[in-house]
């Protein structure tokens, strides 16, 4: 690594609570080795990349456009929340409850 300290985010901070309260020996493992935070960094890059992706496949498979948002922005703004959650639990399933 470069030295800096990449921020572990929304995902890593999820991920580090489950470890904590749900696996103690893999979060202390990480810990003893001085892996954690690497770990946690590298998860919440992973998580974040992986809900672009699948944003971006999700909206186009249901006809979320540009289109949609200038015509009717709260229907827009319903559907893309809807997708995101979508992905979240995807992400929470595979990712970081795991």
């Amino acid at each position: 690594m470069d030295g800096q300290i990449k921020p572990i985010g929304k995902y890593g901070r999820i991920r580090q609570t489950y470890l904590k309260e749900h696996n103690k020996s893999l979060y202390n493992s990480l810990s003893i080795q001085g892996k954690l935070m690497t770990h946690l960094a590298d998860i919440n890059e992973q998580a974040n990349t992986r809900l672009d992706t699948m944003m971006k496949q999700m909206m186009e498979t249901y006809g979320i456009t540009e289109e949609l948002k200038a015509n009717d922005q709260m229907k827009w703004i319903r559907e893309v929340n809807n997708i995101r959650a979508m992905c979240e639990e995807v992400i929470y399933k595979e990712m970081i409850y795991v």
